[in-house]
């Protein structure tokens, strides 16, 4: 550590940047997050590798223990937990809006699907100084860690995908986690079907990924969760995703009632180039 947490200092001195797995396996992130630090005129307090346990995830993202996010929780906990992670804590002028773009650089040019983005940092007020004590006091000297309360109040999932048990959502989850780690995140295709037209997943909405999930599995009660995933999945990586084929009217029909529910759809003509899963 290279200089302690100063008693006077104002809470946004100090930040936090996580390297998450996906950005630890890449060197390419750890240089470019170090080049940014010094070019946002920030200082390292303390850098230190570790292994992120269920109940650390819990204490991040408390929002998605609640219940309404259960998909997310189930992702997010898998990623998290698969391998070491790096925490560094930072201090500067303005240290929580210089994370924030430091993030931005990171996952615009890194990220891979809204489910692995390689970099963490806070930027909510409630969740900014918990994360700094949990990094820069807690884990380190197992100092009593208390979880901050998230106030977030986005709507999550609804329906029949709120129906499902825990497990089976853990399952689902569990699949397409070892789909990613054999096959990669590009694998990721919804199954081609006969027809014309097609109404077309586009990214870009701002439902929570739970609600944006529920929306699909309402309108297409055909689809699994392990389909809806993929579909989510495609539509990050690829930019579209086809989620229906059909008659222009079906697929015209379909889009106009996600896009009434919050998400970005459209109809059009069987796209030549997307290839089957």
């Amino acid at each position: 550590m290279d200089q302690p947490l100063h008693p006077g200092a104002a809470p946004d001195q100090f930040s936090v940047l996580l390297r998450k797995p996906d950005g630890v396996a890449l060197p390419a992130v750890g240089d470019r997050v170090d080049r940014l630090i010094v070019e946002h005129g920030l200082r390292v307090v303390t850098r230190y590798r570790l292994t992120l346990s269920t109940t650390d995830v819990g204490d991040l993202w408390p929002k998605i223990v609640g219940g309404s996010y259960p998909i997310v929780h189930a992702m997010m906990d898998l990623y998290m937990t698969s391998g070491p992670s790096e925490a560094t804590v930072v201090a500067g002028p303005d240290a929580v809006r210089r994370c924030r773009a430091i993030r931005t650089e990171i996952r615009r040019d890194f990220g891979d699907t809204v489910f692995a983005n390689r970099l963490h940092t806070p930027t909510e007020p409630y969740e900014i100084q918990p994360c700094v004590e949990k990094f820069l006091h807690s884990i380190p000297t197992g100092a009593p860690y208390r979880r901050h309360h998230d106030s977030g109040r986005a709507p999550g999932v609804f329906g029949r995908l709120a129906a499902l048990s825990r497990e089976e959502v853990r399952a689902a989850a569990r699949a397409a986690w070892h789909r990613q780690e054999t096959l990669g995140w590009r694998s990721f295709r919804m199954p081609s079907v006969p027809g014309d037209h097609a109404t077309y997943l586009l990214p870009g909405d701002e439902l929570t990924v739970d609600r944006g999930m529920s929306v699909i599995a309402e309108a297409l009660p055909e689809l699994t969760l392990p389909q809806i995933i993929t579909a989510y999945v495609e539509m990050d990586v690829h930019g579209r995703s086809r989620l229906f084929t059909g008659s222009a009217a079906e697929a015209g029909a379909l889009a106009r009632r996600l896009c009434v529910a919050g998400l970005f759809a459209e109809a059009a003509p069987v796209l030549a180039d997307h290839q089957p899963a």
